[in-house]
Order: C-alpha cells, then structure tokens, then sequence
C-alpha cells in the first residue's frame, strides 16, 4: 500500500524556489495537489487584492469629471450686451484618456514618483448657446488624494448659438450700431444725435447653420422743436460664446433732421428789454407775432413774417413806459436760415445762445431798421422759444445820431 506524503505543505510553500516546488508537488498524493493549487490561488487573489489597495491606479474616471465640470462652471462668461440670459448647466463629461508620467525629480519628496496626465470632453448649456470644450490636466497623490497640480488647461473648445441675439437688449444697446456707422464715415453725427433713443427692433433672424443674425432698427427722436427718423441694417455673428456685432448700414436720411414743427404761428409775451441808456418798455403788455410759413430742412431757410412794437426814438435818459415813436411794425416778411447754436439778439449784454435759430434784418426806413432773432431749445431748457425784436432808430439826441433798444419775447406756438 502506499504511503502518503504527510510533508508539510501550505501557502508558505509557494514562496519556495520554482524547482523545489514542481519536485515536491509531483510526488505529493492527488487530493495534496489539488488542495495545494487552491491555496495558490487563494494567495494569487489576495496578493492582487492587496496590489490594487496599496498601489492604485490612478484618479477615477469620477474625480477627472468632477474636476472638468467644477472648471467649466467657474471659468464660463457672463453674457455680453446682445446675448440672452440663462443660466450654464453641464450637459455631460467623457474622460478622453488618462496617462501616467514619471514625476520630475524636485517634485517627488511632495508628490510621489508619478503623476496622471488626464483629458476629457465637458459638453454645457443654457438655453441660448452650447459650449463643447476639451480640458487637459495634471493629477499628483497629495494628502491622500488625488489633486489637480494646476488649473485645467483648454485644448480646444467649440461655440454654437442656439437662438437669436436677445430682441430687449438689441434695442438697449442700439447705440452700438450708430457708433459703427459713424466709424465707417469718420464722424459721430448718428450717435449724437440719437444719444437718447432706445431703437425699436424689427425682422430679427436667425441662421442657425451660418451663425449669424439680421435685424433692422428704427431710431425716433422727437422734442417740442423738431423730429428725426434712422433706419440701420444691423448683422451679428456668434463667436466665443458671444453675439458681435458685425455691420451696421443707415439709411440715407438718417441724419436729416426736420423743423416741420416750427411752422405755424409763435406768439411772444414781452419779457425784458435792454437799451444803451434808459430801458423804454413800450413792448409791455404788447404781442409779438411770428408767422413761419416754410422751412427747408435741406438749406436751412425759413420763410414767414413778423410783427411787433418798434422803438423809433432817441435814447432815454431814465426808463420810461413809452414815449412818442413807439409804434408797431405791421407785418414784415422775411427769410432767413437756420443756424445750430444761435446766439440771438444784438445787444451783447441781452444775447443768448439757442440749440437752433435764425435772424433777419428788414430793409431800412427813415426812421430806422427793425431786426428779429429767433431761436429755439437751450441747454437749460429744450423747450424753451425765444424772440428779440431790435430797433435802431435814426433818432438824433445830443452827440448821438442813433438809439438802440431791444425786447426779449417769451414764445408759444398756437394750436
């Protein structure tokens, strides 16, 4: 019968040299063998188990993802003055790959002999545009953790607009287009003169292939005096997570501004008078009457007529409430252009600067000349209409041969 080898035999044996081993598992008795084989790998397992524990290997796909999300997140731009609003969510985060590299040498002592080179695709939205961005990044075993050694870097990252640029904020923000226009011909007349319009905005499209957009707008300025109207052909392109504008045409009659509303009939109220001596106020409790029949916003002139109170005498010595030769006009017809930043009147110490204004001096009679100055809007005040109806008379008094007297005319235009 034979014998059994009772040898001792357990995990310890594996550790033995290769020779030695195959030697004594030949000559061990079957159920020795397999049992033998089980502890192996049983041993083969836990030393795969303990490998994986104390030597893992590497960051998780999980931790890459997060990395990649929590950059994108903090590192998106606020909209720009024509994109809509919303805010940015993370779509989805796909780890690219994940390769180890040997440290460099002075980093060891902190960081270990190796590090993780990571890249991954982070895909966000927010409702208006889509971001797709790759971000590569280094992870080092510091504290027990795996950490970013820097900020993720940005290999590439691709823009899509998903709608139009915002309708509200291409018509806050009109002002652009007028500067644009201006560039083009060396000169800031459109957004001047428009400085205050909010522009209306009308055909706004959207090419969602091309990436770009077409809208046109409509700039209205109005005030008591006079209007405007400019139409611009405006066209944006999406770059970089933003809607730029890109060109901008006005209209040919954007800078045309009309005075239409100056015709009619101005009815001025005495206000003040002025004079080389004593002040006559003859004008008081008088009208002056200003008829503009025409103006042409292309040369400026206006047309009309005028009546008021002159002061056909000498100079006074004192103020007076009239004296003899104060008398009225009649109707006096006149044409004369109109002029930006008008200083009206002739008396230096009564002049007065006005945002736009005209002047007329009739043909002289024998006892003097009469002229009007007109004017409306000042920096002070755009609504206001001013007057001054002035008098040179041909009056003789001491060593002077002339007087001069002037009265100031607040104006309201009849409805």
């Amino acid at each position: 019968m034979e014998t059994e080898n009772t040898e001792e035999l357990n995990a310890n044996s594996l550790h033995e040299k290769p020779k030695e081993l195959l030697r004594r598992l030949k000559d061990m008795p079957r159920k020795a063998k397999v049992g033998m084989l089980a502890v192996g790998l049983v041993v083969v397992m836990i030393t795969a188990f303990l490998g994986f524990a104390l030597f893992p290997s590497g960051p998780s796909d999980a931790l890459i993802k997060r990395v990649g999300e929590e950059h994108v997140l903090a590192t998106m731009p606020d909209a720009g003055i024509y994109d809509a609003e919303g805010s940015w969510k993370i779509d989805s985060v796909d780890v690219m790959s994940k390769e180890k590299r040997d440290m460099e040498s002075f980093l060891t002592a902190q960081f270990g002999d190796t590090y993780y080179e990571v890249t991954c695709q982070v895909k966000a939205s927010n409702g208006s545009a889509e971001l797709e961005r790759v971000l590569s990044c280094n992870l080092v075993m510091h504290e027990g953790e795996w950490q970013p050694l820097t900020d993720p870097d940005t290999e590439s990252e691709t823009w899509h607009a998903a709608v139009a640029p915002d309708e509200k904020k291409i018509g806050k923000n009109g002002i652009e287009a007028l500067r644009m226009v201006d560039a083009a011909n060396r000169s800031n007349e459109l957004s001047m003169l428009y400085a205050d319009c909010k522009a209306s905005v009308e055909d706004l499209t959207f090419d969602e292939d091309e990436q770009t957009a077409s809208a046109q707008l409509t700039f209205k300025r109005e005030d008591s005096f006079s209007t405007a109207k400019a139409v611009v052909d405006a066209g944006w392109k999406f770059e970089n997570g933003h809607w730029i504008l890109s060109s901008a045409k006005a209209d040919a009659g954007a800078a045309k501004v009309s005075h239409e509303k100056l015709v009619g009939t101005w009815k001025g109220t005495f206000k003040d008078t002025v004079a080389d001596e004593g002040n006559c106020f003859g004008a008081q409790g008088k009208e002056l009457i200003l008829k503009i029949t025409s103006v042409d916003d292309e040369s400026g002139k206006v047309e009309g007529t005028f009546q008021g109170l002159a002061h056909y005498h000498a100079y006074l010595d004192t103020d007076a409430n009239s004296v003899e030769g104060d008398a009225d006009t009649g109707e006096i017809p006149f044409v004369a252009t109109l002029n930006e930043s008008e200083s009206i009147g002739v008396n230096y110490a009564g002049m007065k600067t006005m945002t736009i204004g005209a002047s007329f001096t009739a043909p002289e009679t024998s006892s003097g000349k009469v002229h009007i100055s007109f004017g409306f809007g000042t920096r002070d005040d755009a609504n206001a209409a001013l007057a001054k109806l002035t008098t040179k008379a041909n009056a003789k008094k001491g060593y002077r041969s002339s007087s001069m007297f002037e009265d100031t005319y607040s104006l309201v235009k009849e409805q």
